[in-house]
């Protein structure tokens, strides 16, 4: 009979995000995620599996937790929505003290030119992402917000690109005023 596991398997995983978020898949060893998990390598391969297959649930808890807008508010105009969304990653630029940027845009500069499954992770993030901005564009036009006519799939790869800019310009400087002044250009590129 197998012994029960002796270790909350959720806080494991997100202590392994956490270091992954700050060290890079590369940098963290195996006895670096037993040490930070509390578990011991047994455990770690029995529960995970491999580092690769840990590191790929650790990317998908971490997506898990990424915040959703509402789109059927309609008390909220789409310009306001996205916003917000820019307005939310330069608050959390600015007070995130280690300055460890997005795990997304860390794992895609490290890892999508040469892991097909980041690479794979990465394109349907990079493409839920331009769903919903186009979604967001598609409501700001309608509302007479931006000037219609626009190629609204361009601007959101755009915006795609300028969510991951700002985050990764975070690793640099957690300056505000540098920070919003991506967010303000790129506000105004929109209009």
């Amino acid at each position: 009979m197998a012994r029960p596991k002796e270790f909350d398997r959720t806080q494991a995983l997100e202590k392994a995000m956490h270091l992954f978020w700050e060290k890079g898949y590369e940098a963290t060893s195996v006895g670096d995620l037993c040490e930070k998990m509390g578990i011991n390598r047994g455990s770690l391969y029995d529960t995970f599996g491999k580092k690769h297959d840990l590191f790929l649930e650790a990317l998908a808890h971490y997506q898990g937790m990424q915040p959703n807008p509402n789109l059927d508010d309609t008390t909220m105009s789409g310009m306001t929505i996205i916003k917000a969304i820019l307005q939310e990653l330069v608050d959390a630029s600015v007070m995130d003290g280690s300055r460890s940027g997005c795990f997304m845009a860390n794992t895609i500069a490290e890892l999508a030119s040469t892991d097909d499954d980041i690479a794979l992770i990465a394109k349907h993030n990079r493409e839920a992402g331009e769903a919903l901005f186009k979604q967001l564009l598609m409501k700001a036009e309608q509302d007479g917000e931006i000037e219609a006519g626009q190629n609204l799939t361009a601007l959101a790869r755009f915006m795609v690109n300028t969510m991951f800019g700002l985050r990764l310009t975070s690793k640099i400087t957690n300056d505000r005023r540098v920070l919003e002044d991506i967010m303000n250009s790129a506000l105004l590129a929109l209009r």
